[in-house]
């Protein structure tokens, strides 16, 4: 696995996700909208405990695969299987090394729960050129990152954060900032070093690294709530170029 979490935020995904049970407005209109032959291969990056991949079978999808780098939740994920009888290939794998997966296969590659902001910075290219990979001429994609305008607070919070970066001797990383709580309290380490980081992303900037890896956007949404305490996703329809 290239991408590597610390053990407390690893607790921190497992804890939001493994008993998720709806999925979102907006998850639900883009499945609805743009997933719509029932007979192609769909791929879900960064599934948790299933959620969505569960809730495209029961619309009649028959070939489904998910995957996820945390081995607790694809457990999960296959234990929920068994009880509901679900035929969806549950992998333990890393977006950005997907070296279980065949080239050109799948038509509906989805990555929701804002997965590619918890990639690493080093990586995050690597996992748009592994998403390229697995999918066909034709597939349509749905990527989805952490939106940098729905917290009013991350310039103020990123500026502080950076300065303390500089004063170690590390790098200016403006769009890279950690959890601000760990499991239900505030992160006491978040000025420490080597804090796993989100990318919390400028549409702009996004439209320009998927253009860099061959993507090009037929449609951008955005949650209504454009500012929350915890913050929204920003949603990316693509296909390739």
């Amino acid at each position: 696995m290239k991408n590597k979490f610390q053990q407390s935020y690893k607790n921190e995904i497992i804890k939001g996700y493994k008993d998720r049970e709806q999925i979102n407005h907006i998850e639900n209109e883009l499945i609805n909208t743009y997933l719509i032959n029932k007979n192609l291969k769909v791929l879900e990056a960064g599934t948790g405990a299933g959620v969505i991949s569960f809730y495209i079978e029961s619309k009649g999808f028959l070939s489904i695969t998910a995957f996820d780098i945390i081995p607790d939740l694809v457990n999960k994920a296959k234990e929920k299987a068994i009880k509901k009888d679900s035929k969806i290939n549950f992998i333990l794998a890393d977006a950005s090394d997907l070296d279980k997966l065949p080239n050109n296969n799948f038509d509906y590659i989805l990555y929701p729960q804002q997965i590619l902001s918890m990639v690493s910075k080093k990586y995050l290219p690597e996992a748009l050129s592994e998403a390229f990979r697995v999918g066909t001429n034709d597939s349509l994609y749905i990527f989805s990152f952490m939106d940098w305008y729905s917290r009013w607070y991350n310039p103020l919070i990123s500026l502080i954060l950076n300065v303390f970066r500089v004063l170690r001797g590390e790098k200016w990383n403006t769009f890279y900032i950690p959890e601000l709580t760990m499991n239900g309290k505030i992160n006491t380490q978040f000025f420490n070093k080597n804090q796993h980081s989100i990318f919390w992303a400028k549409e702009k900037v996004i439209l320009s690294l998927l253009n860099q890896q061959n993507f090009k956007s037929i449609n951008t949404i955005k949650r209504k709530k454009r500012f929350s305490l915890h913050g929204e996703g920003i949603f990316f329809v693509c296909q390739k170029t």
